[in-house]
């Protein structure tokens, strides 16, 4: 580029969660600025000009339309040449709100969501109007990114790609320097393992919620525990309310004998280190688990759901193995196959690390959003 393009990124409440990402689209020549619903104190202190919005994501049309207002006062004071959208309100109030301004619109798809994860009427129905705004903005949407082929596969096989270009980028990439730090392994080992040197320890990282998958890690592990009893489970992540998805202390109680909860924590770095297998038996759409991601970079198998976004980190029998959705059975069944195959868990941790370094480090996928950008503004993309 001849001159420092500026770039605007627009996300929800967790914005936040792109830092890395922003910090070396400026390291790559872009002068950035974020928009999002959540705090600014963190962008403050990393020295990032941040402009707060209300976002309400649910369906609300008078509120929405004061977001769109709230964008558009917001594209007045920074006049960027690119506004980038993650997460799927923003990214649709995003192309409405650009109406009208000359800057290029891109948008990335961070997963499907509930709609797409659950066979329901009101998901149903829920696909229709997505699909029905999905085909409204093509007009004004510039390039639309894709963290996983299904998604990019659904957006080509409904023609919602008619008027603009596609392109798969996997994820929001994963500083790997970063994860190397900040391990405290003997700590962690002392803690949870208490000295016992076990066959194999398999870790769950995630809010507790059912679409997650947690019973069925639940139901699985206590399975397993009951063939195998050198095995250890263990179960990382906060309670999520009282809604009917939400997971309850007591049940999870009824489990304590086979799987250790810990709660939320800020060592799920460090737990990994003492970990021999991740599990994820997720039903939910989502773009790229960041958590796969960080769990493959420790070099961890994983066992996972055959699910869009999931197959796209870890193929079966390769980096892991793949299971089918609310199938407890079959995750049982695979837990066993790596507690007998120590040799398997070695081969697929290691596939596991080069596949994450390869394809999902934060330099690659940066290097990718440059490129998109770069072919935006030249209006040429391949």
């Amino acid at each position: 580029m001849e001159k420092q393009q500026r770039l605007l990124i627009i996300g929800g409440e967790d914005v936040q969660m792109r830092i890395p990402l922003i910090r070396e689209l400026e390291k790559k020549g872009f002068e950035v600025y974020v928009a999002g619903s959540g705090g600014e104190e963190i962008f403050r202190f990393s020295n990032i000009k941040f402009h707060r919005y209300e976002l309400n994501r649910g369906m609300s049309l008078f509120d929405d339309i004061k977001t769109v207002k709230a964008l558009r006062k917001i594209f007045k004071h920074v006049d960027p040449n690119i506004v980038q959208s993650f997460d799927t309100k923003p990214s649709i109030l995003v192309p409405l709100a650009s109406l009208g301004w000359p800057h290029k619109v891109v948008r990335t798809i961070t997963g499907m969501g509930y709609a797409f994860s659950s066979d329901s009427f009101f998901a149903k129905f829920l696909r229709f109007v997505y699909k029905i705004f999905q085909i409204a903005l093509d007009l004004k949407v510039d390039l639309t990114v894709f963290q996983n082929e299904d998604d990019f596969n659904y957006y080509s096989e409904n023609n919602l790609l008619k008027n603009h270009k596609g392109c798969l980028i996997r994820g929001s990439g994963l500083d790997l320097h970063k994860m190397e730090s900040s391990i405290e392994l003997n700590k962690c080992k002392e803690e949870i393992l208490d000295g016992v040197d076990y066959d194999c320890v398999f870790l769950m990282v995630t809010r507790l919620v059912r679409h997650k998958g947690v019973m069925d890690y639940l139901q699985a592990a206590e399975a397993v525990i009951g063939e195998y009893k050198k095995c250890k489970f263990i179960l990382v992540g906060p309670l999520e309310g009282n809604g009917k998805d939400a997971i309850s202390e007591d049940e999870l109680a009824k489990f304590s004998e086979s799987v250790l909860w810990l709660g939320p924590r800020n060592d799920v770095l460090s737990i990994m280190e003492i970990s021999d297998v991740f599990v994820l038996p997720t039903y939910y759409r989502e773009g790229v688990p960041r958590v796969l991601l960080e769990a493959a970079s420790k070099s961890l198998p994983v066992i996972t759901t055959d699910m869009p976004g999931c197959r796209d980190i870890i193929r079966d029998h390769k980096e892991g193995l793949l299971v089918p959705v609310k199938d407890p059975y079959s995750l049982k069944k695979s837990m066993i196959k790596m507690v007998e195959d120590e040799g398997m868990r070695y081969r697929m941790g290691q596939l596991a690390r080069y596949r994450v370094v390869n394809y999902f480090s934060l330099d690659i996928v940066a290097g990718n959003y440059v490129d998109a950008y770069n072919s935006v503004l030249v209006n040429e993309i391949e």
